[in-house]
């Protein structure tokens, strides 16, 4: 993966296609290594010369799903976690309040 000809969307490809492996259960930055051509470690410097990890990429993510998530009231916080491939709705009540100072519930409320 060469630095200088990644296009400048590169960074919004790889959160669609982490979306997409989220959704499909596989989260592992080897899997989305692959998928863009390159290896695990490679990928790692490209994030870091943006000044990124790809766990900062995919807690961008969960986010952004858990947003849109949360605004259909039918959903239940379990099956976000869940679906956000979280091992516990605990953890993922922890990193929603530390993304918003708030917990999904509380966020849900809000809108």
């Amino acid at each position: 993966m060469n630095l200088l000809t990644l296009p400048v969307d590169f960074v919004d490809a790889l959160k669609s296609l982490i979306r997409s492996q989220l959704l499909g259960g596989n989260i592992q930055i080897q899997t989305i290594a692959d998928s863009v051509g390159t290896s695990k470690r490679s990928l790692q410097r490209c994030l870091a010369h943006k000044g990124l990890s790809y766990s900062h990429l995919l807690d961008q993510v969960r986010f952004q799903l858990a947003v849109e998530y949360l605004k259909d009231n039918t959903i239940k916080i379990g099956d976000i976690a869940f679906e956000l491939n979280y091992s516990e709705v605990n953890n993922f009540t922890r990193a929603f309040k530390k993304w918003t100072g708030l917990t999904p519930r509380e966020y849900r409320h809000r809108l």
